[in-house]
């Protein structure tokens, strides 16, 4: 698991080669929020294709299609929620 403590951040991480099946994100950050890494991340087809989760107190649904996320959890979702939507969107390879 890797951490950033904002969209900036992650993007550089991003652009530095890190690849995880799924991205957990908030969408109110400082430096730069959700909504401004999502459409950065959108349109660098390198990482583009990286499922991402929403996990935020804004429930508008015209914000969740801008987003094109993967899955939106509303806070207070727990553990359990996102430990589901984890599993669904980065299942664990098979082993022989």
């Amino acid at each position: 698991m890797e951490t950033a403590a904002n969209g900036r951040d992650a993007l550089i991480k991003l652009y530095s080669g890190l690849r995880p099946c799924l991205i957990v994100m908030d969408l109110m950050m400082p430096v730069m929020n959700g909504f401004e890494f999502r459409q950065a991340q959108l349109a660098d087809a390198r990482i583009a294709d990286i499922p991402v989760v929403a996990y935020s107190g804004i429930t508008d649904p015209a914000a969740n299609r801008q987003l094109r996320a993967a899955a939106y959890l509303h806070k207070p979702s727990g553990p359990e929620q996102l430990a589901a939507v984890v599993r669904q969107l980065c299942p664990r390879p098979a082993h022989d």
